[in-house]
C-alpha cells in the first residue's frame, strides 16, 4: 500500500513478524526507498491479540501515525500498553487478516 507523507515522494507500508508471533508494520518512503522506519514495538510485558499491533508512539514513527491511521486498514482499540523498550506507551491498534494481506512482507536480508 503506498501514499503520500509529508515531504517525501512514497510511503509504502511493510509486514513482518516479531519473534512472539506479534505483526510488526515499516514504512519504506522516498522514491528511491532511502527511508525505513519500523512503526510497531514488541510489547512482550502486555498480553494481546495477535491481530493487533503495539504501535510506536514516538519518534519519527509519531509523525506518521495519522498518516498511518487514514490508511482504513487500522482501528484503535482504545487499549495501551507501556513497552518495555524505552518505557513508553504504545497505541494498541486492530489489523484484520484481509487488511494484513494487502501489505507486502518486508523482504529478509
Amino acid at each position: 500500500m503506498k501514499m503520500k507523507f509529508k515531504d517525501h515522494d512514497l510511503l509504502e507500508l511493510r509486514k513482518s513478524k516479531y519473534d512472539d508471533g506479534h505483526i510488526a508494520i515499516a514504512a519504506v518512503y522516498d522514491s528511491d526507498k532511502s527511508g525505513f522506519e519500523i512503526l510497531t514495538v514488541e510489547a512482550p510485558d502486555f498480553n494481546f491479540p495477535f491481530d493487533e499491533v503495539a504501535i510506536k508512539t514516538w519518534g519519527r514513527a509519531k509523525e506518521m501515525l495519522e498518516t498511518l491511521f487514514d490508511t482504513g486498514l487500522f482501528e484503535d482499540t482504545g487499549k495501551r500498553a507501556r513497552s518495555s523498550e524505552k518505557g513508553v506507551v504504545t497505541e494498541l491498534w486492530s489489523i484484520t487478516k484481509r487488511n494484513l494481506a494487502k501489505l507486502p512482507d518486508i523482504p529478509n536480508k
